[in-house]
């Protein structure tokens, strides 16, 4: 990850001052911005054309071609800037532009024409503190290294008490009373750079930062980015690490004292955990494993003998196999397990096994009744309170797992749906099964099986819910809005309010996240058991719910040659595997642009992020009505106007907004419309109606009032940055992908059929373009941006084989 061509550049530009070995105050300077005309080419006209789309001038994916299209949208910005309107980029249209190349700066390394990234390269990223999510800055990747401001790199660290100071070049770290710093392993490489860190004033590393625009503030100040694989090293110093890797968009780092750590036998490290339960439980599946805490005592050990009293009742861990086999003595029913290897070493009195085709009891011999559907050769039962229970499986190992509740009910109804579905089901193997019946779902196979390794959720559970809510995919909500799993379609109004996704991956792994977080983790809002019958009791009215979608993942496991003794019954001797903890999933666009259509609100209200958006966003006119449902948005009117918060809008509630109305200057109505519930809940700017935006990225979301919607992080052509509500935006270059003969069509990386592959389209997944014709080569080229690293590029689609479509127009149902 180490940048060096940069910084030599930068040198040879005559841009950048070498530092010395003691301190040092250069003057960074940016580089000249050349004047620019018709059929220049280069990086300063990628620049420029980057700057304009912007600013809402569009002239198409930044190719560094000064074309007609560029030409043109000069041509717009000089008179709408009362310029000389000649289409040629002189020094008055780069100042206006806010990239004048006269300007000087501090804080960091130069950037300019020739050495800085443009905005199409910056992407949206997170910093996570000890599990938490602090913070969403923009960076970019600059010569194989991840750039981000280093502002937000310093309020994360301020949630655990170190304070920064900055002046430009020297970022000093000064450590709250109790922390210390670890100068000597490694040994302090300072190493050559303009900036310098500083630990309690004492220098540890020298960097080159790189000088940009912050989007944050709509591109019209600057901020110093550096190089976060320095800061990461050097932060260990202090004992902030990173208990999960890099992936390119999420930044976690963890106090070291803090976390529980989980050892192998030999001692080699496997991962770190933020709670002790979660590294317990990840520690129970590797033999001979130990937790550490942060400061390096061992706070669990995985026993070497644990006796059972029976399926999930464990009587205690021992040293020795005859310890454990005395405390069991008087249970007819007890096992002992070896937990190193992982095998049962002493029997229950009584277990049942497949003997040919004989149904057989060890202690009496065959049955003479039909063997269970489950029953395996090579497997040993326990039957307890007519429940069957896996005790050995057929390489040996214990399980404990429930296999049959020997009743009516579909067993899948009783799945922890915790556990990965089996390794059999791959992406290709649902594919096949959704192409079997000819499904629109087709395709998504790759988007179940990412879903369930990001968050933790049954896979063959996510494609039969997938197929109950949307009738195998040919629902007419699935197809207008890519709502796989039925968000917001309530029962009064369900094609009205059922929310809208950019793409129907995103739309699994949202159900994902939402599912785990809030259904299958003990403790959550709607957690009664981790199983579809568990979800029924919140998740849909129908009391059948689950077991429609059980039925759906007998026929897959049936079909596909599996068998329901691959799937975890609840409760389980061990523990499910600990959720890879990722936040909520964030849909990603390149330069899409859009204008502000909230005539009927007045303005569009902006905010700092969807959660206070989802609070304080105008849910609809609040008033008195035949209705006795209790409202959340209501609730929070009437905690501010002092009355009764018991969410009905009735007359008492007119009457307190009329007088709070009347003391704040409002007309006493005692209706609840958008200007008194955006005098009572204030954004934190607005935007008028027309407004020009460039969206980065979406996020699901609700409202006060429990209305779904997509959370946009916009900017704005007058510079205001933040989130807002997608309802009231009119998308300029978005449309919609229409499959011919099928429903998936290739991403490619050039404008030709034999390009290499980089990802394919749904059918009805959002895609961006500025041109959504075919070319002359029958192709289609798209602003594609990788869901999951950020990366930006123009792609292109075969024109033979998608259509766009323009989006629909916004249709609010919140005036």
């Amino acid at each position: 990850m180490k940048g060096k061509k940069w910084l030599m550049a930068a040198l040879a530009m005559g841009v950048l001052t070498p530092a010395g070995v003691g301190a040092v105050t250069p003057t960074y300077v940016y580089a000249a911005m050349p004047t620019l005309q018709l059929g220049d080419t280069g990086a300063s006209v990628k620049t420029l054309q980057t700057a304009l789309n912007a600013k809402g001038y569009s002239c198409g994916t930044p190719d560094g071609v000064f074309g007609k299209a560029t030409q043109s949208a000069v041509e717009s910005f000089q008179k709408d800037h009362h310029l000389t309107v000649d289409g040629v980029v002189g020094p008055a249209t780069w100042s206006a532009l806010g990239l004048s190349g006269s300007s000087t700066g501090s804080g960091g390394s130069t950037s300019g024409s020739s050495g800085s990234p443009g905005q199409r390269d910056l992407h949206s990223t997170q910093i996570w503190m000890n599990g938490k999510q602090v913070n969403s800055p923009m960076a970019f990747v600059w010569n194989n290294t991840t750039y981000i401001p280093i502002w937000y790199v310093e309020q994360a660290l301020a949630t655990i008490n170190i304070q920064s100071t900055w002046d430009g070049t020297h970022w000093n770290l000064k450590l709250p009373q109790g922390m210390t710093a670890n100068f000597s392993n490694p040994p302090i490489d300072v190493g050559t750079g303009s900036l310098q860190i500083e630990i309690n004033g004492k220098l540890v590393k020298r960097v080159d930062g790189i000088v940009y625009k912050d989007p944050a503030t709509g591109y019209k100040t600057t901020t110093t980015y550096m190089p976060i694989w320095y800061v990461m090293n050097e932060l260990q110093r202090v004992g902030v690490v990173e208990p999960t890797d890099w992936d390119g968009t999420n930044w976690y780092m963890a106090q070291q004292s803090t976390l529980f750590t989980v050892y192998n036998a030999n001692g080699t490290k496997v991962k770190d955990y933020y709670s002790k339960s979660d590294a317990q439980a990840a520690a129970s599946t590797v033999p001979g494993a130990v937790v550490k805490d942060g400061y390096g005592n061992v706070v669990y050990k995985v026993p070497d003998y644990r006796a059972f009293s029976g399926p999930g009742q464990v009587v205690g861990d021992y040293t020795s196999q005859q310890a454990a086999a005395a405390s069991i003595q008087n249970q007819p029913q007890g096992y002992v397990v070896d937990a190193l290897a992982n095998i049962v070493v002493q029997y229950p009195a009584n277990y049942y096994y497949l003997n040919g085709d004989q149904w057989t009891s060890s202690q009496s011999g065959p049955t003479g009744t039909a063997a269970p559907t489950f029953a395996t050769t090579g497997e040993k039962y326990l039957l307890v309170n007519g429940k069957y229970y896996l005790l050995v499986t057929t390489d040996g190992h214990y399980s404990g797992k429930l296999v049959s509740t020997n009743s009516s009910e579909n067993p899948y109804q009783n799945v922890d749906l915790r556990f990965p579905a089996p390794s059999s089901v791959t992406a290709s193997v649902i594919d096949q099964w959704l192409t079997s019946h000819s499904s629109p779902l087709a395709g998504l196979g790759a988007s179940f099986i990412r879903a369930q390794n990001s968050y933790g959720v049954d896979a063959t559970y996510l494609v039969s819910h997938a197929i109950i809510e949307t009738a195998w995919g040919t629902s007419s909500i699935y197809q207008a809005k890519n709502n796989l799993f039925g968000f917001g379609a309530y029962d009064s109004n369900p094609a009205d309010y059922a929310g809208t996704f950019p793409s129907s991956d995103y739309a699994i792994q949202y159900e994902a996240y939402f599912v785990r977080n809030d259904y299958l983790e003990p403790g959550s809002m709607y957690y009664v058991t981790p199983t579809l019958d568990g979800m029924n009791q919140h998740y849909a009215t129908d009391p059948n719910w689950s077991s429609g979608i059980a039925n759906v993942m007998q026929q897959f496991v049936t079909e596909t040659g599996g068998k329901a003794s691959d799937y975890p019954q609840y409760p389980q001797n061990v523990q499910p595997p600990v959720s890879a903890g990722k936040g909520e999933p964030i849909y990603r666009m390149n330069h899409a642009t859009a204008t502000v259509s909230s005539s009927a609100i007045g303005q569009l209200g902006v905010f700092s992020d969807p959660g206070t958006g989802s609070s304080n966003m105008f849910p609809g006119t609040q008033q008195v009505s035949g209705s006795y449902n209790i409202s959340s948005a209501v609730k929070k009117i009437q905690s501010l106007v002092g009355t009764t918060a018991d969410g009905i809008y009735g007359p008492m509630t007119k009457q307190a907004v009329a007088t709070w109305q009347s003391q704040h200057d409002l007309s006493a109505t005692g209706v609840v419309d958008a200007t008194t519930w955006n005098t009572m809940f204030p954004a934190n700017n607005y935007l008028p109606n027309g407004t020009k935006l460039v969206v980065d990225s979406m996020e699901q979301g609700y409202l006060a009032n429990s209305i779904v919607t997509e959370w946009c992080h916009v900017t704005a052509s007058n510079g205001v940055s933040g989130w807002v509500d997608e309802n009231y935006l009119t998308f300029t270059n978005v449309y919609r992908a229409q499959v011919k003969g099928g429903y998936d069509a290739t991403v490619y990386a050039g404008d030709s059929r034999s390009s290499s592959h980089l990802d394919s389209v749904h059918v009805g997944d959002y895609v961006v373009t500025n041109t959504p014709s075919p070319d002359g080569a029958g192709m289609i080229p798209i602003l594609w941006v990788n869901q999951q690293t950020g990366q930006q590029m123009t792609a292109y689609l075969d024109g033979q084989v998608v259509q766009l479509s323009k989006l629909p127009a916004p249709t609010s149902y919140r005036k």
